[in-house]
């Protein structure tokens, strides 16, 4: 019984909580979302090898993001 108690307080401790989850998700589309317009800003006015360089950043940002979500079990599975 002792056993059973201790192994279901690490499971649900190694979870996080979908709050947090969608916060992340939130920030991280938010990260990629500056990173995009900035990187058309610099190419607009005239520094194109500036919002290339930005625009690089985009799927460096969604790549990043998705390991740690899916590394923290949120996923969408449960």
């Amino acid at each position: 019984m002792q056993s059973t108690q201790t192994f279901d307080r690490a499971r649900s401790a190694s979870r996080v909580a979908p709050r947090q989850i969608a916060r992340s998700k939130l920030l991280i589309l938010l990260a990629a979302a500056i990173s995009f317009v900035l990187s058309v800003f610099l190419w607009f006015t005239g520094h194109e090898n500036q919002g290339i360089f930005v625009g690089l950043w985009v799927p460096s940002i969604l790549s990043f993001g998705s390991l740690m979500v899916a590394g923290s079990g949120g996923a969408g599975r449960e």
